[in-house]
């Protein structure tokens, strides 16, 4: 009977380790292989973009054709939408217009959600004092269910930011309070199932270093959405953090590519997965690919808006230019000491052949004399 007992528990403690192994062994890591792809996304680049800007042009145009104005105000916010991932201050500019449109009809919801969501981008791009501004003047008893969290998502970017850049220790922490209080409000508010709950909920996991339930959480986020799609490169970054934090250098790696993938075939462009990439890249001694990387994230992000990520951004393109530069100028120098070294060995061999031959001359004249 023990014996039974100890092989079933011995079954059970097998069952466990292999699938610990299947986790860590969930996908096929061939990075080459997925870095070549990247490289390859980049050069189609300009096709994404064009397609991405041709059904917004689309959109506008059915905006302009619109008889009524709740297709007008239909439309107004699939632009809004469209743009948010393409140029941070068009999607603004857009925003506006549908709080105007929305409050000139009397739709109280949407002019809220869309005052809410207009906070959110000037947070996102930077500007706190404008988004803290626009949040006083939002009726939450007016949102809906999605407009509630855009509403808490802006005051928790807002405030997050303001903590991170602020030199005050004391006001450091009251912003770091504010954030922590009104992420508490978003959980509570948001439904448990909902992707916006387990984003934020999944990133309180991360920080607090409960990677295993931060990993459950995220498979329950990968089978929301299909691979290659836009939330699945949000998804995978934070899958990203999840193995860098564990110390997988691999797995973090693939899902980082995977995540700049899904980026660059979406034409989205804030480059944040590409960015990391190139910054790991440049860690990893890879400068020629890491320069083309934090070069393309450039363009794409002055294109997102002219001065997104600009403080992220510069000083690693600098470091990667003057990095790559110096293993060019060592590479010189190991190419000029190779033909130096050759010209010596060179020069020593013929001299050497001209010894030989002078000196089996003098022993053929001293033989003659």
């Amino acid at each position: 009977m023990k014996i039974r007992f100890t092989l079933c528990v011995f079954a059970i403690m097998m069952m466990a380790v292999a699938h610990a192994q299947l986790s860590e062994q969930e996908v096929d890591v061939n990075l080459p292989e997925m870095l070549k792809e990247v490289d390859e996304a980049i050069e189609q680049s300009p096709k994404f973009v064009k397609n991405y800007r041709n059904n917004i042009e689309e959109v506008q145009q059915s905006f302009q054709n619109a008889e009524s104005d709740n297709q007008r105000m239909m439309l107004l916010m699939q632009i809004c939408k469209l743009y948010e991932s393409f140029n941070g201050d068009s999607a603004l500019a857009y925003a506006f217009r549908c709080v105007d449109m929305a409050r000139n009809m009397g739709l109280t919801e949407v002019e809220a959600d869309y005052q809410s969501l207009s906070a959110y981008l000037c947070t996102f791009l930077g500007s706190q004092t404008e988004a803290l501004s626009l949040l006083k003047g939002v009726d939450k008893s007016k949102l809906s269910n999605e407009g509630l969290g855009t509403y808490y998502r802006a005051y928790l970017s807002s405030y997050e930011t303001l903590a991170d850049n602020c030199k005050t220790p004391e006001l450091r922490k009251s912003f770091r309070r504010l954030h922590h209080q009104y992420l508490d409000s978003l959980l509570h508010a948001t439904p448990e199932g909902s992707d916006l709950y387990y984003f934020y909920y999944e990133d309180l996991l991360i920080k607090k270093g409960q990677l295993k339930q931060a990993l459950k959480m995220n498979d329950k986020r990968l089978d929301m959405y299909g691979h290659g799609s836009r939330q699945d490169a949000i998804i995978a970054y934070s899958r990203y953090r999840i193995y860098e934090k564990n110390g997988n250098k691999d797995l973090a790696t693939y899902w980082l590519c995977r995540s700049a993938l899904a980026d660059i075939r979406n034409a989205v462009m804030d480059q944040l997965s590409l960015i990391t990439l190139a910054q790991k890249l440049e860690e990893d001694g890879d400068y020629e690919r890491a320069g083309r990387y934090i070069s393309f994230t450039w363009e794409s992000n002055r294109q997102y808006s002219p001065h997104m990520r600009a403080w992220q951004i510069t000083p690693l393109l600098s470091a990667i230019e003057n990095n790559y530069q110096a293993k060019l100028n060592q590479k010189d120098r190991y190419l000029k000491t190779g033909i130096v070294c050759s010209a010596v060995f060179f020069v020593l061999w013929v001299t050497t052949i001209i010894n030989h031959r002078l000196r089996r001359r003098r022993e053929k004249a001293e033989d003659t004399d």
